[in-house]
């Protein structure tokens, strides 16, 4: 660390370092007792240093050298304290939840899981002994004690996330709120959201989405919305908005929920009243048209709701975004973190089938960016079932290519919701897996491993289908259209029609392979190892899978 006589000031050029590198460094004039001040980050642009208070004087400056790794951890290709990626590369219901468990069990170091995409719709399953959970906020190393981030990339549901460390305080885990650690930008969503979300699934009638119904898009249309000045009758993505932003504040963060001093409601109150102007119009249009659903648009007080979010709100820890970077940053000196993400690659609101998307950003460039500017190369960790899955509306084309027998298949968390409709299976698509892979790749991001989970479905003479190309293209790959521009960039167009047209019209080759060749096939097209197996839903059911020279 350079001493305070010989740092450089802000703006003077430092020789030793190149653009966009990161240094630790310290502003003076504190009382914190730290012989160098406020600690924060600053970064080189050009040769000179500059930081995020250009007003104040760095006295001091430590250099971020690339981090070296430890030895192997016993996921192939993986080292300990590389943190690791867990993404899934279908439309969700990949087996996050079990994975990321069974990682957090077998990687020696493993330290902590950071949540860093969606929100309360994740319902990624654990299965242990006689425990079973549905992971929906906290992470799903929660059974073993590993701790939990909640980043500002997920959409907080408070009153859920509660209702969760109650479930596993049941289930054995002691002073499970004691594990989170939640960034205080992150969006909060609010029952006048659910409510929202739900009015307008009910006037979509035959034509909804596949929501959730838990209010996540509406949370980051309405933030989308007010922070870019739209109003009444303007649209967001696909969305229309039907009430009035205008002059209004009614976006609702952790940190304005943890600065509520004493039992003072009001500031609260005036944000969520903000909220009901904005969302009443939509859900009384849809208390008129099915009115036997009303009670699902019920959201009491806003007095009430009020008391509950601060009160749950001041339950868990919130920190700066400053604070959460160095609690991550600190974790991942000693051991591994696993980032684990939420829903698909296919539902990604950019990349996904429109309209039945996300409102999320499932590709993790911001996080490989953030752990790139810090030295860390990530592990990044695809993950498929033997089969695909949907569950709700939008396109699965595989469907018409070969038939499943459902009632063979192993299905222990899915079925169909009021809100997303069926749980919809269909033959492995190779095409569509390899779209993720060129998804991940467009934005500068390679498999290092893939997880095969489901294999129990095709055991002995029971050989699994899969689509291997469509419109006789041998390379799986090949069979969509790849062209990066938006107008040839074929999810960014209306799906289901050229589905139709383009892909389904074309016919599909399928073929059929054992559970012990499928890993090979499934690696070979994605060119990346397969890593980890399971045939079945708890974690001993998985194991380490040793990639063979043949295809793998």
């Amino acid at each position: 660390m350079a001493s305070m006589d010989t740092a450089p000031r802000t703006g003077e050029k430092i020789e030793a370092l190149f653009d966009g590198e990161w240094m630790e460094v310290y502003w003076g004039h504190t009382d914190d007792g730290s012989p160098y001040g406020t600690e924060g980050w600053g970064q080189v642009d050009g040769g000179y240093l500059i930081d995020t208070h250009p007003a104040r004087e760095i006295e001091a400056w430590r250099p971020l050298n690339a981090v070296s790794y430890g030895e192997p951890s016993g996921v192939y290709g993986h080292r300990r304290r590389q943190p690791i990626v867990v993404l899934g590369l279908g439309f969700g219901d990949e087996a996050k939840g079990s994975t990321v468990d069974y990682l957090s069990a077998t990687v020696p170091d493993a330290a902590a899981v950071v949540r860093w995409s969606g929100g309360a719709n994740a319902a990624h399953n654990v299965r242990h002994g006689g425990r079973h959970h549905t992971f929906r906020q906290f992470g799903s190393g929660t059974f073993l004690g590993i701790p939990t981030y909640i980043s500002d990339g997920v959409v907080v549901n408070l009153e859920m996330l509660m209702e969760e460390a109650t479930a596993l305080e049941a289930q054995g885990v002691a002073d499970p709120i004691s594990l989170v650690t939640l960034h205080s930008n992150a969006l909060v969503t609010t029952p006048i959201h659910i409510a929202l979300n739900r009015a307008r699934e009910i006037l979509r009638g035959s034509g909804r989405h596949g929501s959730c119904g838990l209010g996540i898009g509406e949370t980051v249309v309405h933030s989308n919305a007010e922070r870019s000045g739209l109003d009444y009758h303007d649209t967001v993505g696909n969305f229309t908005i039907e009430g009035k932003t205008a002059g209004g504040r009614g976006v609702l963060t952790l940190e304005m929920l943890a600065a509520v001093e004493g039992d003072s409601l009001e500031e609260i109150v005036t944000v969520l009243k903000f909220q009901e102007n904005y969302a009443e119009l939509l859900i009384e249009q849809a208390r008129l048209k099915v009115p036997e659903l009303s009670a699902e648009l019920d959201y009491g007080s806003l007095e009430h709701m009020a008391e509950e979010l601060i009160a749950v709100a001041k339950s868990f820890e919130i920190v700066s975004s400053m604070e959460f970077d160095r609690e991550i940053l600190e974790t991942m000196a000693r051991g591994t973190v696993i980032f684990e993400g939420s829903q698909g690659l296919l539902l990604d609101e950019y990349w996904g089938f429109h309209p039945h998307t996300t409102w999320s950003n499932l590709v993790p460039l911001a996080i490989f960016e953030w752990l790139r500017d810090f030295g860390h190369q990530p592990y990044v960790l695809g993950l498929t079932r033997s089969f695909t899955t949907r569950h709700g509306a939008g396109p699965l084309p595989s469907t018409a290519h070969g038939a499943l027998d459902e009632s063979e298949l192993p299905e222990d968390d899915n079925s169909w919701g009021r809100w997303q409709g069926e749980f919809r299976n269909a033959p492995l698509d190779l095409p569509l897996l390899s779209y993720s892979k060129h998804i991940l790749l467009e934005s500068g991001i390679d498999l290092d491993g893939i997880s095969v989970s489901h294999l129990d479905a095709f055991e002995g003479e029971n050989l699994a289908p899969v689509v291997t190309s469509y419109g006789g293209r041998k390379d799986p790959s090949q069979s969509w259209n790849f062209k990066s521009d938006g107008a040839e960039l074929w999810a960014r167009t209306d799906s289901d029609v050229f589905l139709a047209e383009r892909v389904i019209g074309q016919g599909a080759e399928l073929k059929h392979y054992s559970a012990e060749e499928l890993p090979l096939r499934i690696a070979e097209a994605l060119g990346a190892p397969v890593v980890i197996t399971a045939d079945g839903p708890a974690r001993l059911d998985r194991k380490i899978y040793i990639p063979s020279e043949e295809g793998n």
